[in-house]
């Protein structure tokens, strides 16, 4: 018996409409973040069903998001972004998703390029929305976390 995922059934029915399978508007495959979550479960508590995952070097940080429109639909006003801010991992790739800082705030953006010079690695970095990438270089003193998921909450941040 042969059976069939339901994205292998919604591929042969977008090909049946349209002859061809489905494609993104500007076809290209884009980098995307590294997985650096090992584990997923969910644990009843007190009647209510929550999902847990980890594990993190230190303490993931719950931030909200500011409403710049520049990671959206990735990343959006009254989200609440899981941060990973234990030790810089070595294994940043292009495509994972940082917080750097800036020197007048943070910024949580996608790596498009990783690179060195005499004074190291760094990395630049665009908001998915934006046209061009980001002014600054981004060194491994400037990052402040790694993106491990994004919870689409109802108001804002609430750390437990």
């Amino acid at each position: 018996m042969c059976f069939k995922t339901v994205t292998e059934t919604v591929i042969e029915k977008v090909k049946d409409v349209f002859g061809h399978a489905p494609v993104s508007e500007s076809g290209i495959e884009r980098p995307s973040p590294k997985g650096r979550v090992s584990q997923v479960f969910t644990t009843k508590k007190n009647g209510e069903w929550w999902v847990e995952y980890g594990p993190f070097t230190t303490k993931p940080r719950l931030t909200g998001v500011a409403d710049t429109n520049s990671m959206d639909t990735f990343i959006d006003r009254g989200y609440t972004a899981s941060i990973d801010r234990g030790e810089i991992p070595a294994d940043i790739v292009v495509g994972d998703v940082i917080i750097y800082d800036v020197g007048y705030g943070e910024v949580i953006h996608q790596v498009v390029e990783i690179d060195s010079d005499e004074k190291g690695r760094f990395f630049r970095c665009k908001g998915i929305n934006n046209k061009g990438v980001d002014p600054w270089i981004i060194r491994d003193g400037n990052i402040r976390g790694v993106w491990t998921g994004t919870i689409p909450t109802k108001k804002g941040v609430n750390t437990l």
